[in-house]
């Protein structure tokens, strides 16, 4: 088989801490991050006709995509806060995922969740979903 498996702890989340497009991006790390899942997909228009033999026929449509982690919840990260901060405002911000074999992927964000949760006598953890919007882009945006 070979290949090179990606590790589980393999993908860390920055965010930009600038609120605006037009200017140099500042990136921080999400502190606190102990799992991650990346979700992409393809929209469909379903374009079966009375050709199509009766066999179902799509096309390829909108690219989506939604990140979720789960996080150690630091409250003097400064990743931290400003990720809450975006979830307060509801605002889009760019992010970028960085890949155990180095691969990086740039995308805008929404944090479309942010459950936290703090048992009594035990570290408090967050879980966290970035709905994007657009796609994930293999260099960092203007």
């Amino acid at each position: 088989m070979g290949g090179n498996p990606a590790t589980g702890n393999g993908y860390v989340f920055y965010i930009d801490q600038n609120a605006t497009t037009d200017v140099t991006r500042d990136w921080v790390v999400v502190g606190g991050q102990t799992s991650a899942d990346i979700n992409r997909s393809v929209g469909e228009a379903n374009t079966t006709d009375k050709d199509s033999n009766h066999e179902s026929e799509f096309l390829a449509t909108n690219k989506e995509g939604e990140c979720t982690m789960d996080n150690l919840i630091e409250l003097d990260d400064t990743g931290w806060q400003e990720m809450e901060a975006v979830h307060e405002s509801r605002t889009i911000r760019y992010w970028y995922y960085t890949r155990s074999d180095g691969t990086i992927k740039y995308f805008k964000a929404i944090v479309r969740e942010l459950n936290m949760s703090g048992p009594q006598d035990d570290v408090a953890t967050a879980s966290v979903t970035l709905r994007v919007t657009g796609g994930f882009l293999a260099t960092e945006p203007a």
